[in-house]
């Protein structure tokens, strides 16, 4: 439940931020976003060249966004490595 959570979480930051920036609407270029949990760092972002990617329809418009887990690079896991 958690780990689908914060993929979820990423999903919805990294189209806030492309909203914001107006990525999704002109031709400017796309920023991603980065979770940085206690076991693990998520990163998602839109992607046009990747089978990993999971289509999102949102204001009728089909976002592609890739989003990848690095297990154990959390900041838990960061502040006890050696």
């Amino acid at each position: 439940h958690t780990y689908i959570h914060t993929y979820i979480h990423t999903y919805i930051q990294a189209v806030r931020a492309n909203r914001v920036s107006r990525a999704l609407v002109e031709s400017v270029p796309t920023v991603g976003a980065l979770d940085l949990g206690g076991a693990s760092t998520q990163v998602t972002f839109l992607s046009q060249n990747n089978a990993s990617t999971v289509n999102l329809e949102l204001y009728n418009d089909s976002l592609a966004l890739y989003s990848h887990s690095y297990l154990c690079f959390g900041q838990n896991e960061v502040r006890y490595t050696n």
